[in-house]
């Protein structure tokens, strides 16, 4: 995979491993189009001068004609043809851009997505996808037809007067060095525009995203201001590209202009002292007129095309960070046997924080259930979390049937895991969608055994298209019970040997939660299970609960013993922090 935050690098390299055949067909064209236009001038010298003759050949006036139109329409089809191999390279060159980006980005760790909007990443991966068909379009075809058009320029005029030739030399010579430094200059503020705009656009989508929380503090008002600001932030580095270019095009406009009226002014001079003929002359206007288009034509669109290499160069900044939690090299899969599970001595922190575990061991034996208490900022769920890997520790090792977590590929991790957390997390899909996403080829039969054990059919029923209802974005149509039963469907339909709980019935009610305690009885059998429980209902069901306190194991044992303990535990109990409603 290309892993490079230089944009123009990245689209070198994009092209030419996966659409070498299609660029090469893109330059061709192009090339060959303005290449036969470029001719026109030629074959025009040739007819004014054949024109002017005393005795006029008109078999050699008609083919010089006949030349002329064959250019124009080989000219013509040459770009036709060429709008064509674009229409079919663009679509699948942002296509496979876009996929390209995502694939690295789903591997980065969950810290990388606590640190991102979601809304900034996800623009940034379409902007990147349109950037590289601005930037491939600009380069295969406006700098490739300028390219030619100067080649085939400086090919013809070396054969006219030394001073035409040699001044031609001169303006390319120097336009093109201005054009260069201008360019330089341009790039930073691009960068900057650009991620302007997508933190601007991340703003948006967080504020949409938790439209509930805006409305329930009334922070309508609060909100516009925020976003006004990053709005305003966007439309100064947008001014300044934009100034910037403005005084670009004017520069680079001034040059082709001095460059026209000198390079036409040579001609005339040239034709006044008996140098070129009356057909040299008009040649010399009309290579002007071409390259002033093309010229034009190229400083029109750099102003995109500076735009989108920055906001290329801002994406592939932000998603080519290395990764973080990565597989070894050839690491095998994990083969779960029997699902014990070894935490030896283990050092974690979050990045520069207090460290959340030093120097902890546990061991969970193979079906096992094991219940996880403590208050707040205890490590229960930072616990969890390692054992699925979502983070590396600094030292230490966690084996699930002796094999180090760090050492197998972490997709057959995530397959052998299941979890039902406490915030379930749900697409904007259907029901059927989100209930068969931990097992895809589940058949009819196990998908009403998972709504059945789950006490799902009641959402079922009351959906508007059954299992066809879009659930809405992060499930926010359901309540929080019906989310955590689906959840905990996913969990039945997924069969993992090995499964996480983190408060799994909180957010149900009385009635419901008596029901699904069995279920989760039942889905827990000849499983290894830990469980962040505050509910007595759970804790009873556990064969062993694990106290913890600021990352360390203060108590162990069942509910019974730990009460009589009169621990830690037993305060927690007379705390009110684990609840002894029955249901």
């Amino acid at each position: 995979m290309l892993i490079m935050s230089d944009p123009k690098r990245f689209v070198a390299a994009i092209l030419w491993r996966h659409f070498r055949l299609q660029s090469f067909a893109l330059a061709g064209l192009s090339a060959t189009g303005i290449g036969l236009m470029s001719l026109e001038p030629v074959f025009i010298r040739d007819l004014i001068n054949a024109l002017g003759q005393p005795q006029v050949d008109s078999h050699h006036v008609w083919g010089l004609f006949g030349w002329i139109c064959t250019a124009w329409f080989l000219s013509s089809l040459a770009n036709r043809i060429r709008d064509f191999v674009e229409l079919k390279t663009s679509p699948e060159l942002r296509k496979q851009t876009q996929l390209m980006l995502y694939r690295w980005l789903i591997q980065h760790s969950s810290a990388f997505f606590k640190e991102h909007s979601t809304g900034n990443l996800s623009q940034k991966i379409k902007q990147a996808g349109n950037a590289v068909l601005v930037i491939m379009d600009t380069v295969l075809d406006n700098f490739v037809r300028l390219a030619v058009a100067i080649v085939i320029a400086a090919v013809v005029l070396s054969d006219l007067p030394t001073v035409i030739f040699v001044g031609f030399l001169i303006w390319l010579f120097g336009f093109l060095m201005l054009s260069w430094r201008l360019a330089i200059q341009c790039l930073p503020l691009s960068k900057r525009f650009g991620e302007a705009a997508s933190a601007s656009a991340g703003l948006l989508g967080d504020i949409f995203t938790n439209i509930d929380l805006v409305k329930s503090y009334a922070k309508h008002d609060g909100e516009e201001r925020g976003l006004e600001c990053a709005l305003e932030n966007e439309k100064q580095c947008s001014y300044r590209v934009r100034w910037f270019l403005i005084r670009m095009a004017l520069t680079l406009y001034s040059g082709l202009l001095l460059f026209q009226s000198v390079f036409i002014g040579l001609g005339i001079y040239g034709f006044l002292n008996a140098e070129l003929n009356l057909g040299e002359v008009v040649m010399v206007i009309s290579l002007a007129a071409i390259l002033s288009t093309n010229v034009w034509g190229l400083s029109q669109q750099l102003q995109s095309f500076y735009d989108q290499l920055g906001i290329l160069q801002s994406a592939l900044a932000v998603v080519f960070t290395a990764h973080t939690v990565v597989d070894r090299p050839n690491a095998p899969a994990l083969i779960v046997r029997t699902g014990k599970i070894e935490i030896e001595r283990i050092n974690f922190s979050y990045r520069s924080e207090r460290p959340v575990f030093q120097d902890f061991s546990l061991t969970i034996q193979a079906g096992e259930k094991l219940g996880l208490v403590g208050t707040s900022g205890a490590g229960k769920s930072t616990l969890i979390r390692l054992v699925r890997r979502q983070y590396d520790i600094q030292s230490g090792v966690i084996y699930i049937d002796g094999q180090d977590i760090s050492g197998v590929t972490q997709s057959s991790l995530g397959r052998l895991i299941g979890e039902v957390p406490q915030d379930p997390l749900l697409f904007h899909r259907t029901l059927r969608e989100n209930l068969l996403y931990s097992n895809p080829d589940a058949s009819e039969e196990a998908l009403w055994s998972a709504i059945s054990s789950a006490h799902c059919e009641s959402i079922v029923a009351l959906a508007p298209h059954g299992l066809d209802t879009v659930v809405g974005e992060r499930g926010l149509k359901l309540s929080g019970g019906e989310r955590q039963r689906i959840a905990l469907a996913r969990a039945f339909l997924k069969g993992a040997p090995i499964l996480l709980l983190d408060e799994a019935t909180n957010a149900l009610d009385n009635v419901t939660e008596s029901y699904v305690q069995d279920s989760i009885a039942r889905l827990c059998q000849n499983k290894t299970v830990i469980s962040i429980a505050h509910r007595l209902t759970t804790l009873l069901a556990m064969d062993r609960i694990v106290v913890l306190r600021d990352g360390q194991i203060v108590e162990q044992g069942t509910h019974r013993d730990l009460l009589t303990a009169k621990g830690t535990y037993s305060q927690l109990w007379r705390s009110g922090e684990i609840s002894s409603r029955a249901a």
